[in-house]
């Protein structure tokens, strides 16, 4: 649209959830890798620690740091994405407390059979969350709920208004807010679900 009334125009960002995707970001020689190291984990490990049906949760110890390399590399992508945010009022300042050069990383698999699922959580306390799909197409959509839809604080017609359902294929990264409600709809299919969850966020000073 074009301006006629020769307004100065400006936005500031003070509320924003970018939910940021990465496609064909693990080549299939990669996957094929880190997909037979979980499984050899799982098979030699017992771990419960999985809250839903069918699901298998586990931390294995890959043989180099190419999962940790991508998780940084994604999450720089991540942050230079977001747009330039409105100057807030805060009663501390977390660059006192944080160290931003020595971001933290916690990452986990998960392995989902048939009827496997993952109810809403979120991961706070951490600042930004993700999921590396090993062995996704076909397996059920992720889903993000966000608080103003749950508590219907906002406007049916406001843009913003409503979840987002995200479909992923082999090798696909995304990367959200920690904050973020999610779920994963049940695997309804014979192909096990197999990807790398992961949180980050700062080392204190």
């Amino acid at each position: 649209m074009v301006n006629t009334f020769g307004w100065k125009t400006k936005s500031d960002i003070i509320e924003y959830s970018n939910v940021f995707q990465i496609k064909n970001a693990v080549p299939p020689e990669i996957r094929k890798k880190l997909i037979s190291e979980i499984l050899e984990h799982k098979s030699a490990n017992n771990d419960d620690s999985g809250s839903e049906k069918n699901c298998w949760r586990g931390h294995p110890k890959f043989s180099d740091n190419y999962v940790i390399d991508l998780i940084l590399t994604a999450f720089e992508h991540y942050i230079n994405s977001l747009p330039d945010s409105a100057i807030m009022t805060r009663n501390e300042n977390p660059a006192d407390r944080f160290d931003y050069n020595k971001p933290l990383i916690h990452y986990w698999a998960n392995v989902n059979s048939k009827d496997g699922f993952n109810i809403s959580h979120t991961h706070i306390g951490s600042v930004l969350s993700g999921v590396i799909y090993l062995q996704a197409t076909d397996t059920g959509m992720i889903e993000f709920q966000p608080m103003n839809y749950i508590y219907k604080i906002n406007h049916p017609c406001w843009f913003y208004n409503g979840t987002m359902q995200y479909h992923p294929e082999d090798g696909d990264v995304i990367l959200f807010p920690s904050y973020l409600l999610h779920r994963v709809e049940p695997n309804t299919i014979s192909k096990e679900r197999i990807n790398l969850a992961f949180n980050i966020t700062y080392s204190s000073k």
